[in-house]
């Protein structure tokens, strides 16, 4: 499965943005909070990112291991709030991956992820499906 048009941020990302991605992230039709544009796709082993990283300007892609997934989250959180986004959340909410490392002394990240976003909604409720289905 792959989904176009992905919108992620990571947790320690937020302290990070400026003041103007934040009055851009209130406009109409505008995206969501992130760091990373492209696509996801879920495949036996893990979940995949390919596409640009607005911080670094260049392309990435980057992996999280099936196994290294802790937690799924759909809706707003303490990070991610609805204060971010325009709408206030009414049309959709983004899904937080929890994942860490295998290590004992593992450290847990927070990825953000909105797919398939038109500009007042997005896939996240069929993405989220399937990455309960993917995980069992």
């Amino acid at each position: 499965m792959v989904i176009d048009n992905a919108y992620l941020i990571f947790k320690a990302d937020f302290g990070k943005r400026s003041w103007i991605d934040k009055i851009k992230s209130h406009i109409m039709l505008a995206p969501p909070p992130y760091r990373f544009k492209g696509s996801v796709a879920i495949n036996d082993a893990a979940f995949t990112f390919k596409g640009y990283d607005e911080f670094s300007n260049e392309m990435v892609e980057f992996n999280i291991a099936k196994e290294d997934i802790n937690q799924l989250y759909h809706g707003y959180d303490e990070t991610f709030n609805t204060f971010q986004t325009r709408g206030m959340g009414l049309t959709w909410a983004p899904i937080r991956i929890r994942f860490g490392s295998s290590n004992v002394d593992k450290e847990e990240n927070d990825l953000y992820v909105v797919c398939g976003f038109n500009g007042a909604f997005s896939k996240n409720e069929a993405l989220f499906e399937q990455l309960k289905i993917w995980l069992s």
